[in-house]
């Protein structure tokens, strides 16, 4: 799908808007966004894509071309964002796997010990 997104013809002011939102809404060097990002960061791409979407309807790009360009490029920030909050997770389950582990190793300890 993306390589006939590509193919098809845009404007050339189009493109890059639509290279201009990819740059804002995806981070480049791979870093998971901060924790701020978590709780904000899905306003601030729904305003960006808002303000893209409007300014292609005020620039009248309304056409099926610039209609799927802008869809995919939501759904590449929305994937983005999801992995970047995965990869997020799964390095705090890491860190709360060396605190839980030895946790419950003491607490059958002390489950034996108010059996006996």
């Amino acid at each position: 799908m993306r390589a006939r997104l590509e193919a098809a013809p845009l404007p050339a002011a189009a493109q890059r808007e639509l290279a201009a939102f990819d740059a804002a809404t995806t981070r480049p060097d791979g870093r998971a966004p901060g924790a701020l990002d978590l709780f904000l960061g899905e306003f601030r791409i729904r305003a960006r894509l808002w303000l893209l979407r409007r300014s292609c309807s005020r620039r009248a790009w309304i056409s099926p071309p610039v209609h799927d360009r802008v869809t995919l490029a939501a759904e590449n920030a929305a994937v983005a964002r999801r992995l970047a909050h995965l990869q997020r997770t799964r390095r705090l389950f890491a860190v709360w796997h060396v605190f839980h582990q030895p946790l419950v190793y003491v607490m059958f300890v002390i489950v034996a010990i108010h059996v006996a």
